[in-house]
């Protein structure tokens, strides 16, 4: 995903600018829960894929010795989804949903992979199967960054809660600049959203850098 294409599922905000109004909002929320919805079937999609092409294999009899290239698969899907969703920034919450959703999706990814490449050959030497493994769970990675963004973009159209409304106040009250946004936000009946508040808080990181 290009930096571009990432912005494009944030809400756009501009401290010197008029904030988006609340029909605005609610068009862009629409906007980001469609695209957060695409990728929450694109995850379902995987997940029944490398179930569904695991189960053929199995039962076919194509995964010997005591279903070592399964286990194998597993063991390091999970890992390496594990792995990726601890390394996710943001709240415990946001962490917790890309450490489940990546569990599932790595998990999946190398058990498909691996699976498929079985079912089409009927066999794996050792260093073919690892690497259907490594490029299923690799693969995967795509995915999450896509669902990353996507899953960032929904939360930034979200109200702000009351530790975030009290900074956004206090940096109002020492800054003109903000202040006025405050009062363009105030007039329209709401409080802030979240993306907002990222905005403000990154500017006041940078005017306090200065």
């Amino acid at each position: 995903m290009t930096e571009d294409q990432s912005k494009a599922l944030f809400i756009p905000v501009d401290l010197k600018k008029r904030p988006l109004s609340v029909d605005e909002l609610k068009q862009r929320k629409k906007q980001l829960k469609s695209t957060l919805r695409f990728q929450h079937n694109l995850i379902i999609g995987i997940f029944v894929l490398g179930v569904a092409v695991s189960y053929q294999t199995i039962f076919l009899g194509y995964d010997t010795g005591d279903l070592e290239l399964f286990k194998l698969s597993l063991y390091v899907g999970l890992w390496l989804g594990l792995f990726t969703g601890l390394m996710t920034s943001g709240t415990a919450m946001r962490r917790f949903k890309m450490t489940f959703i990546s569990l599932i999706v790595s998990a999946s990814g190398s058990l498909f992979t691996a699976m498929m490449t079985t079912l089409l050959i009927g066999g794996l030497a050792d260093w073919i199967a690892s690497m259907s493994i490594l490029g299923g769970a690799m693969g995967c990675m795509w995915v999450l960054t896509h669902y990353d963004v996507a899953l960032k973009g929904y939360e930034s159209i979200a109200l702000v809660n009351a530790q975030q409304f009290s900074f956004i106040k206090k940096v109002g009250r020492r800054f003109d600049e903000i202040n006025r946004f405050n009062h363009q936000i105030a007039n329209q009946d709401r409080i802030p959203t979240v993306g907002e508040f990222w905005a403000i808080k990154d500017w006041f990181r940078s005017q306090s850098s200065t």
